[in-house]
């Protein structure tokens, strides 16, 4: 059995925060030479030549520092992970970031800006004022870049939350087709399954219990169809429903064993994921041997995170026909809701067992019966 990373369908290079994409250089490049250019234009207009002379060289040193320490500050906010941080949390230190930038550009420019004036004991006094003015200045274009710098990265983070949502609709959708396995309507095979049911003698209960159990997987599909997340709780009902139905079938061949965290039965998980995982080990650990075997299904709960795992008999080292289908699909659920914080791997605990384990972080913020 093998799964599929999910980022080997994702060809992504890596946003170098240092370097940036070539596409950020131009508007960059662009943005500080528009800001040259208007500033410019207002100071030609002056008709102090004297005047106009330092201001042009004012602007230009302005501008060309600007250039540089806007780029430090998109550094340090890549750097800092302050992409990701709410607006009442990133307000306050971009601002007090670009004041010490600006106060940083200003002393640095210091003998390329300020001009000496001839006020005799006054020289200093106007040295700071023209040194407070352009702190100021630049400080207040690196608020403006900023702005307008962040409003772009929310802009984008908002379309790759609604490609995400749609592909993790897809996903849902692909998985509830799976677990149907035909093309038919839930409802009327339900409602089918009920009226088959009734016919059958009394007395003769494996077939009726058997279709109990089978009307109880279709009713958790029915109402878990439109979810993302539901309670470990429900998720158990349908794993317990499945190992019953099973358990007719293979009679003494197939022992379960639970061992749940009472703690984690409110957590919530993607539907069917536990699931999945104990039908892989009955599909590939019970069917394929002659004596069957033990299904161990384990939930612990840590402080940030919860883990699930499903114990059969079995090696990965070993030939098997299984397609991998339904743990890439779990994987590609867990990287859409979880990203990096949720895992699924495989491995040997022993030579003749085989584990599936899922950890997802705790507390997950969602309604259970929340569409996304």
């Amino acid at each position: 059995m093998t799964v599929q990373s999910y980022t080997d369908t994702q060809t992504e290079i890596p946003d170098n925060a240092f370097v940036g994409p070539a596409r950020y250089w131009i508007l960059h490049a662009l943005g500080w030479l528009s800001i040259w250019v208007v500033f410019s234009i207002g100071i030609l207009a002056d008709p102090a030549p004297q005047i106009e002379l330092t201001n042009v060289k004012f602007t230009t040193g302005l501008c060309v520092g600007g250039f540089f320490v806007s780029h430090v500050l998109r550094v340090l906010i890549h750097r800092l992970g302050w992409k990701s941080l709410p607006w009442g949390k990133l307000v306050p230190k971009v601002i007090l970031l670009c004041c010490l930038l600006g106060a940083i550009e200003a002393t640095l420019l210091a003998p390329f800006t300020i001009t000496p004036l001839t006020f005799g004991s006054l020289r200093a006094l106007g040295r700071i004022a023209q040194w407070s003015a352009s702190a100021c200045a630049s400080a207040a274009l690196l608020l403006g870049w900023s702005s307008a710098y962040l409003s772009y990265q929310f802009q984008k983070r908002l379309q790759e939350m609604e490609v995400d949502r749609l592909r993790l609709d897809a996903a849902v959708k692909e998985s509830e087709l799976r677990a149907l396995r035909h093309q038919v309507n839930p409802h009327f095979l339900f409602n089918s399954l009920n009226a088959l049911r009734s016919l059958i003698d009394e007395h003769d209960v494996r077939p009726r219990e058997a279709i109990t159990q089978l009307a109880e997987l279709f009713r958790s599909s029915l109402q878990n169809a439109d979810r993302h997340l539901i309670s470990l709780r429900k998720e158990l009902e349908t794993v317990e429903a499945f190992l019953s139905l099973q358990k007719l079938r293979h009679q003494g061949r197939l022992q379960t064993k639970m061992q749940v965290d009472s703690r984690a039965l409110d957590e919530l998980i993607p539907p069917f994921a536990l699931q999945t995982l104990v039908e892989n080990a009955v599909k590939y650990g019970i069917d394929s041997r002659a004596k069957g075997g033990l299904i161990v299904c384990i939930v612990e709960v840590h402080s940030d995170r919860m883990v699930l795992q499903v114990r059969s008999p079995g090696s990965l080292s070993g030939q098997t026909t299984s397609t991998g289908i339904g743990l890439t699909n779990v994987q590609e659920r867990l990287d859409l809701l979880f990203g990096a914080a949720a895992a699924l791997r495989l491995f040997n605990t022993r030579p003749d067992e085989v584990t599936a384990e899922i950890t997802i972080p705790r507390k997950v913020k969602y309604s259970e019966s929340s569409h996304c």
